[in-house]
């Protein structure tokens, strides 16, 4: 043994069991964060039978750090909108290709929650009802006061495809806060 403290064998022990102790407690974390917090799934369909859902194939993005500062709650139905939407969406990320749209098929319905102050928050599109007009419903998701989120400031938003819709549109939104233990 040289000078004070252990051995390097006996030290290097030591770490290695502090450093299998913080991957478990990490693992846990993230176990408890995934599985822990309640209240957080929105209905998929709250217009009744004649809705449109998003499929797998409507879902353009989401995001958690989207370049809009601002609520955002727009259709997009035109090419040269859709570009600019499309810069801002990932104004904070590296770029991705922009996705063709048929707008005389389709619009892009954006939704965005503008800057936030940590994790644990999310926007997405739920459905949309034609009666008269259109109504998109949305889900705002939120953290309650016990979870455990990052510190991290973010900007959740989602970009989705739907048919083409007629008349008015409107937005109604719901917001879901989770319950953590």
């Amino acid at each position: 043994m040289s000078g004070i403290g252990t051995s390097a064998p006996v030290a290097a022990g030591r770490a290695g069991r502090r450093s299998r102790a913080r991957a478990a407690l990490a693992a846990s974390a993230l176990v408890v964060l995934a599985l822990g917090c309640k209240g957080t799934t929105a209905p998929a369909n709250r217009g009744g039978s004649g809705a449109w859902v998003p499929q797998g194939g409507d879902l353009l993005s989401r995001t958690y750090y989207s370049g809009f500062t601002t609520p955002v709650q727009a259709i997009v139905a035109d090419s040269q909108t859709w570009a600019a939407t499309w810069v801002q969406t990932y104004g904070n990320l590296p770029p991705h290709p922009l996705p063709v749209i048929d707008f005389t098929a389709y619009r892009v319905i954006a939704v965005a929650l503008g800057t936030e102050p940590s994790g644990g928050y999310a926007i997405q599109v739920d459905s949309a009802v034609t009666s008269g007009g259109t109504v998109v419903y949305l889900s705002t998701f939120a953290p309650g006061p016990t979870c455990l989120t990052t510190g991290a400031m973010t900007s959740p938003a989602e970009l989705v495809r739907m048919p083409r819709p007629a008349g008015t549109i409107t937005f109604k939104d719901t917001t879901i806060v989770a319950i953590c233990p």
